[in-house]
């Protein structure tokens, strides 16, 4: 038995010296990988958004990340706003990539990819999920189109014009995009202003005037006598001295 394994070895390895028995035999194979790519194969990094689109319509997760001739830098489960769960596949960095959803129920089918940040926008707007948007991209692609506005103190709020569509709104957090916001939401968000409001100055009620009070001197009624007050050292009154003139005398 020994000898006819010897023999089927020589068969196999014809250029391969054996050497004496006992000694151990060592196969060294040489060559390069084959690097070719099948016809099946996917590149992206020489295609677009659109494109892949095409490419990937109708293929499952588990087919496209066979037949993409690239390793994938990140494969998780993401959730959009209204709880619709994506498995989602990113190839590239941060500022370079190639960013896929696929349903995340079986037979998990491809959904949409994006291949820059107006990409990105538009995946994020359409299905309402977060697939990973850099303030640093953002401001490179439209640097010419957003403003800055007031925002929570570590937050950066950018409002971007187009021609093509109404105001939109993204909140920024350390770097990430973190929400796409309405009109309404940002007036709800920008911090609120204190307006100084003019309060009227109160002025001190007008003193009411002493009414006048009678008081008798002298004289006067029994009633007078009894219930009016009396005054205490009273001004002696001048004494009125009779006209000699007599009454009816022309003046």
């Amino acid at each position: 038995m020994r000898n006819i394994g010897f023999f089927l070895l020589c068969l196999l390895f014809p250029a391969v010296a054996f050497p004496a028995s006992g000694t151990e035999i060592v196969i060294e194979l040489s060559g390069t990988p084959d690097t070719t790519h099948k016809e099946t194969d996917i590149t992206l990094w020489d295609k677009d958004a659109k494109q892949l689109n095409k490419l990937l319509r109708g293929k499952t997760r588990q087919e496209a990340l066979y037949q993409i001739s690239s390793v994938s830098s990140k494969d998780t489960i993401i959730k959009a706003q209204d709880g619709t769960r994506y498995a989602f596949v990113q190839y590239g960095d941060k500022d370079d990539y190639r960013k896929m959803l696929f349903q995340a129920e079986e037979p998990q089918l491809f959904v949409n990819c994006a291949a820059n940040v107006q990409d990105a926008l538009a995946v994020n707007k359409r299905y309402q999920v977060d697939i990973g948007i850099t303030l640093k991209e953002f401001l490179s692609a439209y640097a010419e189109q957003v403003q800055e506005l007031p925002s929570p103190l570590g937050k950066h709020l950018y409002r971007l014009e187009s021609k093509e569509q109404e105001p939109a709104f993204f909140l920024f957090e350390k770097g990430q995009l973190l929400r796409t916001l309405t009109a309404k939401e940002v007036t709800d968000l920008q911090p609120k202003k204190t307006i100084a409001q003019a309060t009227p100055v109160q002025l001190p009620a007008p003193r009411k005037q002493p009414q006048p009070r009678k008081a008798l001197a002298e004289g006067g009624t029994i009633t007078d006598q009894m219930y009016m007050p009396r005054v205490i050292n009273p001004i002696p009154r001048p004494v009125i001295s009779p006209s000699k003139t007599p009454a009816g005398t022309p003046l």
